[in-house]
């Protein structure tokens, strides 16, 4: 209780008759601090990004820099063009010594970068932190064993998380008499045949959905894993050692049961025939009218107004399994974290690691501790709710996620509402293991493999993965 209380900030606001009431107690994470911290020489760290606001994110490294005068921070911002490059360039330049204090990781990156990282001092964010403040699935993902000391830790503090959504045509669900998007998969199968348009050859002229393929659809992987943890699939095991969405759950196999039904829309032979390769990229069909329904993130809005200003679209939560009284609602996460990595302990300060203390008179911190510390100070309620206003991004927070629901309509609400429940699974290498399971996909499609064989060469090949990395090549 002691911890949290340091944490937390006393908000004051006056009522119109100028009575004083203490209305809301804040969370506020980090120790923000003030004026030159006395210690050996200056710090500089060094912070790169992607898919990250420059303006936005070198402001909060000058607020920082302001109340810290000892410390320097300089930004490198990768573009979105440049994804390809970004994390080669980060391991490239870590190898060699040089490279970033600060970068920012995807929420499946961790298990192949965490032996480059430092993870969070207690006093500033602990595990326990994590759950309390934060949504679930953040945890998940940045909460792990240190593999130096097997203490768990923290190693990630996102100031957003997106989760996927199902962006619908409104023009087209009106001319269809559709009076709202399908809450259900069932639904999504009845009116993705009520929206498809096809000639006398049954060819399709107009797509009900984006969905069925593997290449030309949106983060397709990321559909198929919503869809088998929605169906009750186990994706790998507790201790990460070996996937387990071949196994039985009861008398079914969930995992090749969502496979099937993700094939199903590119499948000339089903009902629900709608999509196939030849046709646009999910998103690029979506704008063009050429698709009635896309599963797309927060960041696909700004794209498809951009290219479409007058197209008249929806977004509405993902489909489910149910939405009876009781069923258990499922999203998918997918979003960005800034880590600390070692390079940030050098020499000097290994005796000190990543705390703050009287190693010297009359404090000493180490990089690493000031590097922790401007991530956190970032989570603290004002700026990280200036991030999310500049960046019109979904919060990652409990409390802040309360905010946007009430108060930035509906773009906002719907995905930072779904956080509360998003999920993701342990990857080994994320990179990686998206090309098995779109291989997989592929290979019911291309080859006419079954989906228990497509999903079993993906395991093998996942299988392989965990295996290297608990040997520790």
């Amino acid at each position: 209780m002691a911890l949290y209380l340091t944490k937390m900030r006393l908000i004051v606001f006056g009522s119109v008759a100028g009575v004083v009431i203490l209305s809301a107690v804040l969370f506020m994470l980090g120790i923000l601090g003030g004026g030159n911290d006395p210690i050996v020489g200056p710090v500089k760290l060094e912070v790169w990004g992607i898919f990250q606001d420059r303006d936005l994110m070198e402001g909060l490294a000058r607020s920082y820099m302001k109340a810290h005068q000892n410390v320097t921070i300089e930004y490198k911002g990768f573009g979105d063009s440049e994804f390809t490059d970004y994390e080669p360039a980060i391991v490239k330049t870590l190898a060699e010594g040089d490279g970033p204090d600060i970068f920012y990781i995807n929420n499946t990156w961790l298990p192949r970068h965490i032996g480059k990282l430092v993870s969070a001092p207690r006093d500033l964010l602990s595990a326990d932190d994590v759950r309390q403040y934060f949504v679930d699935v953040v945890a998940k993902d940045f909460v792990a064993k240190d593999p130096d000391t097997g203490v768990e830790a923290t190693y990630g503090a996102p100031l957003s998380l997106d989760t996927l959504a199902l962006f619908y045509n409104k023009e087209m669900f009106n001319s269809a008499s559709i009076a709202s998007p399908p809450a259900t998969w069932t639904e999504f199968q009845e009116v993705v045949q009520k929206l498809a348009v096809k000639d006398s050859a049954g060819n399709v002229l107009r797509a009900g959905a984006a969905i069925g393929t593997a290449n030309n659809i949106l983060r397709s992987t990321d559909i198929l894993s919503l869809l088998m943890i929605q169906n009750g699939t186990k994706m790998v095991d507790d201790n990460h050692s070996k996937v387990e969405f071949l196994n039985n759950v009861g008398s079914v196999r969930p995992g090749p049961a969502a496979l099937a039904f993700y094939v199903q829309f590119a499948s000339p032979s089903s009902a629900y025939y709608t999509w196939n390769r030849r046709m646009h990229f999910s998103v690029d069909a979506f704008y063009e009218r050429q698709a009635a329904m896309m599963f797309g993130y927060a960041y696909n809005v700004d794209t498809i107004r951009k290219k479409a200003p007058y197209l008249d679209f929806g977004i509405a939560p993902v489909p489910q399994i149910s939405v009876a009284a009781g069923a258990d609602a499922f999203s998918y996460a997918n979003y960005w974290s800034p880590v600390v990595t070692k390079k940030t302990l050098p020499g000097e300060y290994k005796n000190l690691g990543c705390t703050k203390g009287s190693v010297r008179p009359p404090v000493a911190a180490s990089p690493c501790w000031y590097a922790w510390d401007f991530i956190t100070s970032m989570l603290a309620d004002k700026p990280a709710r200036e991030y999310l206003e500049t960046t019109q991004r979904p919060a990652a927070q409990r409390h802040l996620i309360e905010w946007q629901r009430d108060n930035a309509g509906q773009r906002l609400a719907i995905f930072a509402t779904q956080g509360i429940f998003a999920k993701s699974w342990y990857q080994p290498d994320s990179s990686k293991v998206e090309q098995f399971m779109a291989a997989a996909i592929d290979a019911v499609q291309l080859r006419n493999v079954t989906v228990d064989e497509a999903l079993k060469d993906a395991a093998d090949q996942i299988n392989a993965l965990l295996a290297k990395q608990r040997s520790g090549l």
